[in-house]
């Protein structure tokens, strides 16, 4: 095998440098990556513009709530979903986090109101029933002013009755007790339905009820400021001189109660009450139907008979006209002079007695003095036999013993007047001690001594000698008649008639004498039938004492009869 010399071999062509064309801009490769960052971005973008609010919701249980499958529901559409729910650390309330929609936050404020919505089946209200195919879910009630920064809620125990945007107006009622009043009840106006309770609730420090209620428009242009609020519940009976007459507002307020509105038919309206406006709850149409007086004159009086009966709130009357009520009782002991006091404070309303006219304190004052000194009186009187009910009556006795108004106290005391029963009772007293004071046995000695005087008259030796020589005389007239002229026969005639007259009226003098002697003796029927006659006016008198004491303590025993033991 020959080698070639590189050198020496022939030339062969050039060959040409390769030309190497650079690439401009990105790889097509880089596309695909591209384009997938722009989608997320646009995806995350989108989320985040779509995506809502966050809130956080403290419940007190958390029945029925589910992550990822409760919905929140503003007027029946859905605006967002429960993310989670956990335990406070308190262990005391249950947080829910959920997510609401885009554009949610214009339903956030501080007067947000959030509640569960399940089946509620109660008297006069059934609600949420469609919560039993669907499952339970939240609802919510928008503020009207949203767009607040508010993300936290407590959420009410029970659905609110009024949708905070609904027209209308609230008012405040405030009541001694809530009485059959609840969340829902009806408002009446002349017996149609206006409105309803939304919420109540206990002021502890004036422990009074407050009720607000929510009037629809347009009716809330009815209520004035001097409209009157009362219980329309249940059935009110009222027995008077007409009969009886019964008012009922509606048969739902009779089985769920109610509130009525109106003004009484003596007085006008005055402005449109302001929303949220305060009003008193009276109990009864009767009581809101009453004139109201603010000026109240607050007298004392002290009674010495049994109060029994007399309870705070009863009437004072004046000739029958309330003219106010009985604020308190109490008794007061005196350890030095060991006597008991039962003091009464009456609120009176002097406009009642004046027409509506609101007279000066020191006109009050000297008036009353008058009055009193004419004979102004308290005097406690039974209202009602069935029940034994007390109360008050000031009147003019005239006769009553001079007194005066006493203002040293801290209110001024009225005098009293025992009351009818007790008054009785001491009349009929005076009376057994006048007959009780009577010399009935002196009387009856003297009846004895009177008869035996009589008997020992007839009994006398000239009485009888005078009979004796009356009857010798008719005889001697007889027979000188007999033996004489017949002029002087018709003579000794007739007198011998009037001597026999005389002898028989002189026997039957001595009878009836004698029959009285048997009558009213000392042994005599008569005289003791008096004996026994004054000892049943004793029993009947200890008889009817007892009943006195009786029906002063029990006015109603007459009905009723005495309790079994």
């Amino acid at each position: 095998m020959t080698s070639i010399d590189p050198d020496s071999a022939a030339p062969e062509a050039e060959i040409p440098e390769p030309w190497v064309k650079p690439e401009r801009g990105l790889s097509l490769v880089w596309l695909a990556p591209l384009a997938a960052l722009l989608i997320g971005a646009w995806i995350v973008w989108k989320t985040v513009q779509e995506t809502g609010p966050t809130i956080h919701i403290a419940f007190t249980q958390a029945e029925g709530i589910e992550a990822g499958k409760t919905r929140i529901r503003v007027k029946d559409v859905e605006v967002g979903r429960v993310e989670e729910v956990k335990l406070s650390q308190d262990l005391k309330r249950v947080l829910v986090q959920a997510e609401l929609t885009h554009g949610a936050e214009r339903f956030l404020g501080p007067d947000t109101r959030i509640w569960v919505v399940r089946p509620r089946i109660g008297l006069g209200e059934v609600s949420g029933l469609d919560t039993l195919m669907s499952g339970i879910y939240i609802g919510m009630d928008p503020d009207p002013q949203g767009g607040g920064d508010q993300r936290t809620f407590n959420a009410l125990e029970q659905p609110p009755v009024i949708s905070i945007d609904a027209p209308g107006s609230f008012f405040r009622l405030r009541a001694q007790q809530i009485g059959s009043v609840d969340i829902k009840t009806p408002v009446y106006y002349r017996r149609i339905p206006v409105g309803e309770v939304s919420d109540y609730r206990l002021d502890v420090e004036s422990q009074q009820v407050e009720i607000r209620v929510f009037v629809h428009s347009p009716y809330d242009r009815l209520v004035y400021r001097n409209t009157r609020f009362w219980h329309a519940s249940g059935l009110e009976a009222k027995l008077s001189a007409d009969g009886l007459s019964l008012r009922v507002e509606s048969a739902e307020a009779l089985l769920t109660g109610g509130i009525s509105l109106g003004l009484p038919s003596y007085e006008s309206p005055q402005e449109r009450a302001e929303p949220n406006a305060r009003f008193a709850l009276y109990d009864s149409f009767e009581d809101a139907r009453e004139r109201q007086y603010a000026n109240r004159k607050t007298l004392m009086v002290l009674f010495e008979d049994s109060v029994r009966g007399l309870s705070i709130g009863a009437p004072v009357e004046f000739r029958g006209i309330r003219i106010g009520e009985v604020r308190s009782i109490e008794v007061q002991f005196d350890p030095e002079t060991l006597d008991f006091a039962i003091p009464v404070l009456l609120d009176i309303e002097p406009e009642r007695l004046t027409g509506g006219h609101a007279p000066p304190e020191d006109k009050t004052r000297t008036v009353l003095q008058a009055l009193v000194r004419q004979g102004l009186r308290a005097q406690l009187k039974t209202g009602n036999l069935l029940t034994g009910q007390l109360f008050v009556a000031l009147d003019l006795f005239p006769g009553a013993p001079p007194q005066h108004l006493d203002t040293s106290r801290e209110y001024p005391l009225l005098p009293s007047v025992p009351g009818e029963v007790q008054q009785l009772t001491r009349d009929f007293n005076a009376l057994m001690n006048r007959i009780a004071a009577l010399p009935l046995e002196s009387v009856a000695a003297n009846l004895d001594r009177l008869l035996a005087s009589g008997h020992q008259t007839l009994a006398a030796p000239e009485v009888l000698g005078a009979v004796r020589s009356l009857q010798q005389a008719a005889q001697g007239f007889s027979a000188f008649a007999a033996s004489g002229e017949q002029s002087l026969s018709r003579l000794s005639a007739d007198l011998q008639h009037t001597l026999s007259g005389a002898d028989r009226a002189l026997g039957q003098a001595e009878t009836a004498l004698q029959g009285l002697d048997r009558t009213l003796g000392q042994d005599s029927d008569l005289h003791y039938q008096a004996l026994d006659t004054l000892r049943e006016i004793n029993t009947a008198a200890r008889s009817l004492r007892l009943l006195l004491d009786r029906l002063e303590q029990r006015p109603n025993a007459l009905i009723f009869g005495n309790p079994q033991p």
